[in-house]
């Protein structure tokens, strides 16, 4: 374990538990805000909003066409002492889609299966194919004595959904203790997911219609990892963020575990993305967007020169 607390840099400050961390073209970085309601940018050292949002904006992608989209859990997170914040504008989790200008409209709503829907993450795939985890109705987690360590009584399992770039949604696969982060890897061929309460990433194979086969196992993380996002880099290392356990798995090409970055007790790491030479890491009650310089190259996105 490698204690990075000192090497991180704080970009933008008083976030309201940040997440979905995004680089733009022009290198700045967006994230969402949960308990804020809104989609903001680092501009310098303080952040700029450009959207507010009813629900609770959770994970986030910039599509193929420069805007951002978002997974929108419905209206649910942790408040800075790690209990239940509950939105007075609450609404059946959905994905939208939001322009840099601000303009918020809907991408996927309506989603089968039992309410409520919590998409929580989100990534784009080969083709346009946009894929997203639920992580089904996880506020009973703060009902139950629990540490996200096990699954408490009540506990729906979540899933694994794609939109299709046809328009069509279809609920991919069930996926057991919390479905949390994903990200398709750099060849295109495998799908990762987080299962959070597991400890562990398991990779689906994609087909060439965009669904995906059975999965295995990617990776076992130890603790005190238990994974959240995360996202690849040009050579195929993977950084996933462990906010329950302030730290950050990172994972070699060949699925074994590097390291883990400790980022400072109560520092919470939700998610990373990845700009040359820069891990940019939301933290929850951490309240920051920090910095971690890493030799490391990005992944262009898909539908930008890698189908």
């Amino acid at each position: 374990m490698t204690d990075i607390s000192s090497r991180l840099v704080t970009v933008a400050d008083d976030i309201d538990f940040g997440e979905g961390p995004v680089a733009l073209p022009d290198g700045r970085v967006a994230f969402t805000e949960v308990g804020g309601q809104r989609i903001s940018v680092a501009e310098g050292r303080t952040r700029r909003p450009i959207a507010k949002v009813p629900g609770a904006p959770n994970g986030m992608a910039r599509g193929p066409d420069g805007a951002l989209y978002v997974a929108n859990n419905g209206g649910i997170g942790p408040d800075r002492n790690h209990d239940l914040w509950t939105a007075d504008d609450a609404l059946d989790g959905c994905i939208q889609r939001v322009g840099l200008d601000g303009e918020v409209s809907d991408f996927v709503a309506g989603l089968p299966g039992a309410h409520p829907h919590r998409p929580n993450d989100l990534c784009f795939g080969p083709g346009g194919s946009l894929y997203f985890t639920d992580s089904g109705n996880w506020e009973v987690f703060f009902t139950e004595e629990t540490d996200f360590r096990s699954s408490p009584p009540g506990y729906r399992h979540g899933a694994l959904y794609l939109r299709a770039a046809d328009g069509e949604v279809v609920r991919l696969a069930d996926v057991s203790d919390f479905p949390n982060g994903l990200a398709v890897t750099p060849d295109g061929e495998h799908l990762v997911v987080a299962q959070t309460v597991l400890l562990r990433l398991v990779s689906f194979p994609l087909r060439a219609d965009g669904t995906v086969g059975e999965p295995e196992l990617y990776c076992q993380l130890p603790e005190p990892v238990l994974p959240d996002g995360m996202c690849f880099t040009e050579d195929g290392t993977l950084y996933v963020c462990g906010a329950v356990g302030d730290a950050i798995a990172v994972i070699g090409p060949d699925r074994q575990l590097v390291d883990v970055l400790e980022t400072g007790v109560h520092s919470d790491p939700t998610n990373v993305c990845l700009t040359e030479g820069t891990l940019w890491i939301t933290h929850g009650t951490g309240r920051r967007l920090a910095t971690l310089e890493v030799d490391a190259r990005p992944l262009p996105l898909f539908g930008a020169g890698r189908d």
